[in-house]
């Protein structure tokens, strides 16, 4: 350990801006994205780890410090013998604490439902991961021989961080030190703590294998916007597209990325021989050739479906602008798609989920080509402005223990909007387009469409209809309504003696939230 923390020390005063010889000792970070950060859990001890929680072996540091600009060789991360043969991995526990263990093991079950990487506790092997109960949380880069230890002390036991230290144990290194991230982040040393710049070096195209998989900003193993930052509201990782301010530094689980990387090192064996028809970036799952895994907000046998969910559903952008506001505390999935041949615009308007710089709690928004990657997330205001789809379709995904809400607005620019369908069964035609609604907010009014009998069968004109409320913004104080049906009027009176000294206000069985009328549970 002592000659790891000497090659650090000439390592990390070479790197610094102002050449200060580095002592890890006084390293204290007091500024961190959530509480489930192992910023937060290190900070007592980042100055004596790399990049913050990544415990290297002696041969590794030489390397780091030898190489160019800080670049690992193909050695550490490239090399297949710092794999674990046959996707098993020993381990043994330092610590008798049941609940603590069962926190590792619930993770370890995570990965193996997700991969095909097998944790195997067994005291008897020769090479081991060694869970401890140290001063934070730290591991291992990949299989190193014998006992590593890799620690999940006080503050780290959430399923983000404990993964998080897992990957680094199978062999993932930091997301931002991939050779392609300038694409995607900026890295502003003038705002870290001097002498942490050594924690932002990039790799080397030679020594990170991606295996195809595409740069992440939602990756568990990616950087927080404010990591080894010296003031509040100055961003070390900035990404290019700053939607994403509150996106980097996820804790909350591996992403679907994450996931495809630790499959494509481990699992390339496995339906090898078969054809990949999965769509959106799935692919087939080691764990059941059958079956594509999708990722998150899709499913299906070829990832086309939306992902279900008991709260979200597919939707249809128009011409006209429609909304979509939900006040939940669970997961829930929506797919909002354009006409033919058009891309879905979008605007959030509202957004009240737990705050914190990394979002943990969020509003999700997959709008690129490619869905395999994270969404941009947002959990304390509205950001971005209107925003066009890359593609023909968005997948919105809200995940929330507390009662948490949003709103947004979208409507399809540009395609085709379909032919009505043509007559079939009983010869009942495509239906017409709703009708204008018969009041102007409050959830009070209501809009009907219908479809005629237009086949030799039917004796006389016949009409099949639909009915359904409309207009579901707050009506504000002192709004009256057009009051053309006598239900309607009995139902808006009753409402407005209730509710006269209300701000906005609503119909029967619906109630007001922040502008918007919600259903009654």
């Amino acid at each position: 350990m002592r000659r790891v923390l000497q090659i650090m020390q000439r390592y990390f005063t070479s790197r610094s801006r102002t050449r200060t010889e580095y002592d890890g000792t006084l390293i204290r970070p007091t500024i961190f994205a959530n509480e489930n950060d192992e910023m937060v859990a290190n900070r007592k001890i980042t100055g004596e780890l790399f990049e913050n929680d990544m415990a290297l072996t002696v041969p590794q540091m030489l390397i780091v410090s030898r190489a160019q600009n800080g670049r690992f060789s193909r050695k550490v991360v490239a090399d297949p013998n710092l794999r674990w043969q046959g996707a098993r991995i020993p381990y043994v526990f330092g610590d008798s604490d049941e609940a603590w263990r069962k926190r590792i093991r619930n993770t370890l079950d995570y990965y193996e439902r997700e991969t095909c990487v097998r944790f195997v506790e067994d005291m008897t092997a020769t090479d081991f991961v060694y869970f401890v109960r140290g001063s934070g949380c730290y591991s291992a880069v990949g299989k190193i021989g014998g006992s590593q230890g890799l620690s999940i002390g006080r503050g780290c036991e959430s399923l983000g961080t404990i993964s998080h230290e897992i990957a680094h144990s199978l062999g993932l290194v930091h997301e931002h030190e991939r050779p392609e991230r300038d694409s995607y982040i900026r890295i502003n040393l003038q705002y870290a703590i001097p002498g942490t710049e050594g924690n932002f070096d990039k790799r080397s195209s030679d020594s990170i294998i991606d295996f195809g998989v595409p740069y992440d900003l939602g990756s568990v193993m990616h950087y927080a916007s404010n990591a080894f930052s010296s003031e509040t509201l100055r961003h070390t990782v900035d990404p290019i597209d700053t939607k994403y301010r509150s996106t980097i530094g996820n804790r909350v689980a591996p992403s679907f990325t994450d996931i495809k990387q630790i499959n494509r090192v481990y699992c390339a064996d496995r339906c090898a021989n078969l054809v990949n028809t999965c769509r959106n970036g799935g692919y087939l799952n080691p764990n059941d050739c059958t079956r594509c895994k999708c990722p998150q907000g899709l499913s299906g046998s070829v990832c086309t479906d939306l992902e279900y969910s008991s709260c979200g559903s597919d939707l249809q952008a128009t011409f006209s602008w429609q909304a979509l506001n939900y006040s939940v505390s669970t997961t829930c999935y929506w797919r909002i798609s354009a006409y033919p041949g058009g891309r879905v615009r979008f605007e959030v308007t509202d957004v009240f989920f737990k705050c914190s710089p990394t979002c943990s709690e969020f509003l999700e928004i997959k709008y690129t080509a490619d869905m395999q990657l994270t969404g941009f997330r947002l959990c304390c205001f509205p950001e971005g402005g209107a925003i066009l789809s890359e593609g023909p379709f968005i997948i919105v995904i809200i995940r929330a223990v507390a009662p948490s809400r949003f709103a947004l607005r979208y409507i399809s620019e540009g395609g085709e909007e379909p032919m009505p369908s043509e007559p079939v069964g009983n010869s009942l035609g495509g239906w017409s387009a709703w009708s204008t609604c018969s009041e102007r907010c409050g959830a009070c009014g209501l809009r009907t469409r219908r479809r005629v009998c237009q086949g030799r069968a039917c004796r006389q004109s016949r009409y099949d209809s639909q009915t359904q409320i409309c207009n579901m913004k707050a009506c504000e104080s002192g709004a009256t309504l057009k009051l053309m049906r006598a239900k309607a009027a009995v139902v808006a009176s009753r409402r407005r003696m209730r509710n006269r000294r209300a701000s906005e206000w609503c119909c029967e069985k619906y109630i007001a939230r922040n502008g918007w009328c919600y259903p009654v549970a």
